[in-house]
């Protein structure tokens, strides 16, 4: 007989990630690292619910841990993804670049970079990033970025190329995976299939 396999982990929840975070920083307030999962796990939740008065949130967190941690390399990030989202573009580079300067192996900074280039019309500059994002880390926000840049320059069947790459690498059931599953069904469809 074979030996029945452990059960796989069970993952947490959004709201149950955000909930231990919030349990954790009672008890140490100056938990910069919880500060900075929080803000995070806050803009997960908005993705997921659509909630965007979870910003505001969010925000506090980040700012809470960068009070304690000017350096607080998750926080710096949340805080361009967030700025990325309050279509503060200008802002998003600055935060970013801040990042890039502690920790430049980060493929998800370059991938701040490349939205907030873009949403400037700093195209030559993104297409020039996202290539170092690929480079660096070849995944689901590389290639999904690689799609949006083809699609933007009319290149509809390397946007699609580009974003069955994307589904290839996302974890499947995950919520990144729906919204790239949905993506490429939109590029099929504007494809005429």
């Amino acid at each position: 007989t074979k030996p029945t396999p452990p059960p796989a982990p069970v993952a947490l929840s959004t709201q149950e990630v955000i909930s231990k975070l919030e349990a954790r920083l009672q008890h140490n307030p100056d938990d910069t690292y919880a500060y900075a999962q929080l803000g995070l796990g806050l803009l997960q939740q908005v993705r997921e619910s659509g909630d965007m008065a979870l910003y505001a949130r969010a925000g506090k967190a980040f700012d809470a841990a960068l009070a304690r941690d000017p350096q607080q390399l998750d926080a710096l990030v949340g805080q361009g993804v967030l700025a990325l989202a309050l279509h503060d573009f200008q802002g998003a580079l600055v935060w970013a670049d801040k990042a890039w300067a502690i920790n430049p192996f980060r493929a998800q900074i370059l991938g701040i970079m490349v939205d907030g280039q873009v949403e400037l019309g700093r195209y030559d500059e993104a297409v020039a990033t996202l290539q170092k994002m690929v480079d660096l880390r070849p995944d689901l926000d590389s290639y999904s970025r690689v799609s949006y840049v083809r699609e933007l320059y009319g290149d509809v069947d390397g946007a699609h190329t580009a974003m069955e790459s994307a589904v290839q690498t996302a974890l499947p059931g995950s919520e990144s995976w729906a919204w790239t599953l949905t993506h490429l069904g939109h590029l099929s469809f504007n494809r005429g299939e």
